[in-house]
Parts: structure tokens; C-alpha cells; sequence
């Protein structure tokens, strides 16, 4: 599937266990999932079997048969492996705010990020005003404005509302701004959320 405002990747289909990254079931309500970097796919010439009309030809039930195969690999840059455990106890609507699939502009996740061997679980955080968060690695951010304006949020590099360097954050209104992070932003002291104009709501994505 592809989305048609950002035009990501996304693979929602059957067989998929649905576990976490040690194997375990996630709890009533929730699910994980993963994402990799753009997959490629290189397929084959294709071949015909059998190459002549005698070989193809079933005399007994009165047909002709032939089929064509083509070899074909999928695979991805093996960089990164991101596993996310969301919360899906609401998907089918109501609520407000930024649902799991909302962020669907995970889908940032899903198209930016590629695969690696052991794969890095991020913690899905609530964002609440005049917060701070424990760090140290901050992959990325889901937020909705929720004011009829602007609003503007900081993102600040420490434990506390007056702390620097910052990342701003402006939102038009009804905008939802996504971005996952291949490499994260690293502070031992952690994150300091403040709204300075405006309302919002969403998810910080955090590994500890």
C-alpha cells in the first residue's frame, strides 16, 4: 500500500506472528511493528516450460499446458531494524488525538529506516506540556495540533523548560507532523517538552 499525501510504503497483509523482537506475544490491545528501509526486488528472465508444443500438449484430457517461472529476491539495506509496540485498542475510530494508526505516519518509520540485525525497540511516549522525558536517544516525534491556529512546541536538549539548544516545531492548524529518525538525537540528561503557542497532542519516541 502507498499513501497518498506522503506516498510511504506500507505492507499490511496476513502470516506475520505478530510478536515483539524477543519473541513474546504483545499485551491484549496492543501490536508491534517493524520497519526497514525501501525493500528491493530483482527478478529474473522469465523462462517457459516446456519449450515445445508436443511437450505442452495433454492428449488424455485434450489441452495444452505451458507455464512461465522467473527467479526473484526481495531484500533490504541491513543498516537498521526498528520494532515499535502501538496501542490499537481504538483503531476503528473515536478518541481523538493521534491513534496508533494515525500515526500512520509511522509510515515515516516504515519508508526512512532500514534493517539491522537486532532491531531498536522504541517506547511510545504521551506529550504532555512542561515535561520532561528520560533519554538518552530520541528517534522522532508524531504530533497533531489541536488549536483552530498555530502552534509551536519545543523540543528541548535538557531536563528543564528554560534548557538549550532546542528543536522548534510549528504546526498549521489541523497539520500532524511526523519524523522518525535513522540515528538518534542523543542527551544523557534527556528531553523537556514545552507547547509555547497553541495545543497539541501525540507521541515521542524514545529508547532508554
Amino acid at each position: 500500500m502507498v499513501t497518498v499525501n506522503r506516498g510511504d510504503h506500507i505492507i499490511s497483509g496476513t502470516g506475520y506472528p505478530g510478536t515483539g523482537p524477543g519473541g513474546a506475544a504483545p499485551a491484549a490491545g496492543s501490536a508491534w511493528a517493524y520497519a526497514t528501509g525501501p525493500i528491493q526486488v530483482r527478478v529474473g528472465d522469465t523462462q517457459v516450460f516446456p519449450e515445445t508444443l508436443p511437450e505442452a500438449m495433454d492428449r488424455i484430457h485434450n489441452k495444452i499446458e505451458y507455464r512461465a517461472e522467473r527467479f526473484a529476491a526481495a531484500n533490504f539495506d541491513p543498516c537498521c531494524h526498528f520494532a515499535v509496540l502501538v496501542d490499537i485498542a481504538d483503531l476503528g475510530g473515536g478518541g481523538g488525538g493521534v491513534d496508533a494508526w494515525d500515526q500512520a505516519e509511522i509510515d515515516e518509520l516504515l519508508a526512512n529506516t532500514a534493517a539491522a540485525a537486532a532491531p531498536v525497540v522504541l517506547t511510545e511516549t504521551a506529550l504532555v506540556d512542561d515535561t520532561a522525558y528520560a533519554g538518552p536517544n530520541l528517534y522522532g516525534w508524531s504530533i497533531q495540533n489541536t488549536f483552530a491556529g498555530l502552534s509551536t512546541v519545543y523540543i528541548r536538549l535538557g531536563n528543564s523548560g528554560a534548557a538549550t539548544p532546542y528543536i522548534a516545531i510549528d504546526l498549521a492548524e489541523n497539520e500532524t507532523v511526523t519524523q522518525i529518525f535513522e540515528h538518534p538525537i542523543s542527551n544523557a540528561t534527556g528531553f523537556f517538552l514545552t507547547v509555547e503557542a497553541g495545543s497539541v497532542t501525540g507521541l515521542l519516541y524514545t529508547t532508554s
